[in-house]
């Protein structure tokens, strides 16, 4: 295919001639940043102890660290624009060795499932003619340094937020299937 409105043309179907000169530069789309591929870099560019900091890294908080985007190149049959990225390598060497001591601070916060016996409302009815049903059900929902997230009440098809129910009685885990619990929120 040839290059029309003053692009460079086109290599193939699959990318644009700009876009293979960035693989040559060692940019690629964001799905061929593996965490082999980022971490061969680390080793190349910061060294084997900077690389043995940084393997407990998740391949998010390695992209996240040391991935730039570079710019975007036409590829695919139609002209798709995909951004490309590249390594960053101008990181000093104490800010990699510092990584995985900010990770495990960010592991350090806690989070709780928590299993309750809970008071609901739910509205039905007409916006003219509402009706209000008060309800108990079995919930669950996950406190993450204290705050609560959504609640999900089994029995229903939504989730409710924390606020919105009243806890009757705090559960020491999930309840079993054929539990007398069950029996007493129906």
């Amino acid at each position: 295919m040839s290059g029309f409105y003053g692009n460079s043309g086109y290599v193939g179907q699959s990318m644009s001639v700009r876009a293979a000169a960035a693989y040559d530069a060692g940019e690629s789309p964001m799905s061929k940043w593996t965490k082999v591929a980022i971490l061969d870099a680390i080793e190349e560019v910061y060294g084997k102890e900077a690389l043995d900091h940084c393997r407990k890294l998740s391949l998010q908080e390695l992209r996240d660290e040391f991935l730039n985007q570079r710019g975007w190149h036409h590829s695919g049959k139609y002209f798709h624009e995909t951004d490309f990225y590249g390594f960053n390598s101008d990181l000093e060497n104490a800010d990699v060795m510092a990584l995985e001591h900010e990770k495990a601070e960010k592991v350090a916060h806690t989070s709780k499932v928590v299993w309750a016996i809970v008071g609901y409302k739910v509205w039905t009815g007409t916006r003219n003619h509402p009706r209000c049903q008060d309800n108990t059900g079995v919930a669950t929902w996950t406190e993450k340094d204290g705050n609560a997230g959504m609640v999900k009440i089994f029995g229903e098809y939504k989730e409710f937020r924390r606020s919105s129910i009243t806890v009757i009685r705090t559960l020491p885990g999930k309840p079993r299937k054929n539990s007398a619990i069950w029996k007493e929120v129906e």
